[in-house]
């Protein structure tokens, strides 16, 4: 995410408002004085295919108001909200990113952060690519929460990194990450996925995976060894060379496999459910 140098200036918020004590010193008295804090909007635009609100919409999310916003002209669709900068900056940043992967996860569609701006003043940002598709009585979902459990936050945002990013080898890795969060060692992450396999039902991955079973013995190290570390690794082979068509149409072949997969995890190991859920 791109970030725009903060224009914000100080503003007082209230009574309040955290004060900083002065050490004494040998000849002067203690003092207290008031730190003042800078009323600031965080504004992210997104890119998305999820439907977004046709006008300036208000939501509630994790008790907090953020504000979306469609696009304008030049300007890219955005959510935005006030927050005490520099205190609560990072606080910000997290809850707005929660609220685009809690999205990402419950609709299973990429909402990408692209550039971030911090001002007094809610400014616009972004480009002209193409905008979101708009919905009228835009809403969110009364299930649409941050999980409490950090492993949990963690695999809604690693999927929605992969499901975001444009980039084949980037995403396949991407959602060997999620399921990487739950099972560290490789052994647990290919025992895992073979038991997983016969659970999938997502149709293109159904057809790469009797497609796998009739030419590997064992399908989880395949998908670890010539996906997952033939990504993430360049020293000795299997390697994906991304300038090799038959190497990116073999990843783009497995795709499907090892994203069923991180939703299953996400969906039935979790237990987060999403729109579909049953």
């Amino acid at each position: 995410m791109k970030p725009k140098r903060s224009t914000c200036s100080h503003q007082q918020t209230g009574k309040n408002t955290p004060k900083i004590h002065i050490p004494v010193g040998p000849t002067t008295e203690k003092q207290v004085l008031p730190i003042t804090d800078m009323l600031c909007w965080m504004i992210i635009t997104v890119e998305t295919t999820i439907g977004w609100p046709a006008i300036e919409t208000s939501v509630t999310f994790a008790g907090e108001t953020l504000l979306l916003r469609p696009q304008d002209g030049d300007s890219s669709a955005d959510v935005r909200m006030q927050y005490a900068h520099p205190q609560n900056e990072h606080a910000t940043f997290e809850l707005i990113s929660r609220f685009l992967s809690c999205l990402s996860w419950w609709y299973h569609m990429p909402a990408r952060g692209d550039i971030r701006i911090s001002s007094t003043a809610p400014m616009r940002g972004g480009g002209l690519r193409p905008g979101p598709p708009l919905v009228a009585n835009f809403s969110i979902p009364s299930d649409l929460t941050i999980p409490t459990a950090v492993v949990d936050r963690l695999s809604l945002a690693l999927y929605r990194e992969a499901a975001s990013v444009n980039h084949l080898p980037f995403e396949f890795l991407g959602y060997f990450k999620v399921i990487n969060a739950s099972h560290n060692k490789s052994k647990d992450q290919i025992a895992w996925m073979n038991q997983a396999l016969p659970q999938i039902s997502d149709s293109k991955a159904l057809s790469r995976i009797a497609n796998l079973n009739a030419n590997e013995p064992n399908v989880g190290k395949y998908l670890y060894g010539s996906g997952r570390c033939a990504v993430a690794h360049a020293f000795q082979a299997p390697v994906i060379d991304p300038d090799l068509s038959v190497d990116l149409y073999r990843l783009g072949d497995d795709l499907p496999v090892v994203r069923a997969l991180a939703e299953y995890l996400i969906e039935h190991d979790l237990g987060i459910k999403w729109n579909a859920s049953r």
